[in-house]
């Protein structure tokens, strides 16, 4: 018998008991669906880490501060003095203010930084300009707003040029930023941005609770971490009675590495959980494979009386072995092909289908319907014929 013809039979066979056969291949095609979209999830979730980090930059160091007692004090002038060579600094202190802006009032996030975070933050303007260095030093009013503030505020006209009132205080609008995508330290596109001397008087208070530094002209961003360790260990010695440090450093690099490796660890153990799954499905399919070989024991018998082969038997069962766990492949495999399509719809990051994974992933169920269909196989190929026409 070619086999052709065994491929025939074999889909004559499962057609014969769709129910049946359904029920059997459901192991397979619960266990590529999850393969398939744990890891597509999996990758997608790292991608969108990963994209997230490298936005901010790879070579940005930030030091949040928290002091831990009356006598330490964090401030601009402080933070700029403590930027090892080869770097730029920028602070960003945060606070929600009240705003009036062309007759329309609302709570915002106001950011007083300087020059340099557009840098460092990789904003792009959509129109005017950003603070200029002397903006930082003479205290100017002047502000940049995001581009849903710039919609909102001020519809169908230019932001550049108006002025609003930030607690009671008149600033000018130099810029309005291009609207961003949120990333994992969220939007600019509802925040002010204000020159750090100004906010100072603003918030009433010099603190500044977070600085950005970054390493350019080559400088490796581990050195550049050392030596910020070094200035701010020196600047602001552990205390004898506390064990924690008012600053904590993090390197963007170092937080890429550690993202990576967690999603890859969590990716892995969802995999090994989907091929648990696959196994289930392959001992499955042998059950039913077992019970239809005894079902068949008399058309077995039949068939080797008229010529047929233990050979021929053999790749029989096998055949609709593999035919039942392919399709159910096939089926896992669009199932989560269509819920990847949709939660790329609905998540705020990009999930596609990854080819290699489809192609393992179909592969090794046909993989695990030979494994276990060889058992059913064999027993059938093994029949006598005189033992399975008595057979009733």
């Amino acid at each position: 018998m070619t086999i052709r013809k065994s491929i025939q039979m074999a889909f004559k066979q499962l057609r014969s008991s769709k129910l049946r056969s359904f029920l059997t291949m459901l192991g397979i095609i619960i266990g590529v669906f999850s393969i398939v979209l744990l890891i597509s999830l999996g990758n997608g979730m790292a991608k969108n880490v990963a994209s997230e980090l490298s936005d901010l930059g790879s070579n940005v160091i930030s030091v949040s501060f928290v002091p831990q007692n009356a006598e330490q004090t964090f401030d601009y002038e402080t933070g700029m003095a403590l930027a090892p060579v080869d770097t730029i600094a920028a602070p960003e202190e945060m606070h929600a203010e009240p705003i009036v802006a062309n007759g329309k009032r609302a709570n915002e996030q106001v950011i007083g930084t300087n020059q340099n975070y557009a840098t460092i933050k990789n904003l792009d303007l959509a129109k005017g300009c950003f603070f200029a260095p002397s903006d930082v030093t003479y205290r100017q009013h002047v502000t940049i707003i995001g581009a849903q503030l710039a919609e909102k505020w001020f519809p169908n006209q230019s932001a550049v040029g108006q002025s609003i009132l930030i607690n009671g205080e008149a600033y000018k609008v130099i810029g309005v930023l291009k609207k961003q995508k949120t990333n994992l330290t969220g939007s600019v596109d509802e925040k002010l941005l204000i020159p750090i001397t100004s906010a100072n008087r603003l918030f009433q208070s010099n603190q500044v609770s977070l600085f950005y530094y970054q390493a350019v002209n080559g400088l490796a961003v581990d050195q550049a971490e050392t030596e910020l360790k070094q200035s701010f260990d020196e600047t602001f010695p552990q205390q004898q009675t506390r064990k924690e440090e008012s600053y904590t450093i993090l390197n963007q690099q170092a937080t890429l590495d550690a993202v990576n490796s967690i999603t890859s660890t969590l990716t892995l153990g969802l995999e090994a959980i989907a091929v648990i799954s696959l196994i289930v499905g392959g001992i499955g399919i042998m059950n039913i494979m077992l019970v239809s070989v005894t079902e068949r024991t008399r058309e077995i018998g039949i068939r080797k009386a008229i010529g047929a082969t233990g050979g021929n038997i053999l790749s029989q069962f096998l055949i609709e072995a593999i035919v039942l766990s392919l399709f159910g492949g096939l089926i896992g495999l669009l199932g989560s092909g269509l819920v990847i399509q949709l939660l790329s719809n609905v998540l705020s990051f990009t999930i596609q289908l990854d080819f290699q994974t489809a192609v393992i992933a179909l592969g090794f169920s046909v993989l695990v319907g030979v494994l276990f269909g060889v058992v059913p196989a064999y027993q059938a190929s093994k029949k006598l014929p005189i033992e399975a026409l008595r057979f009733e």
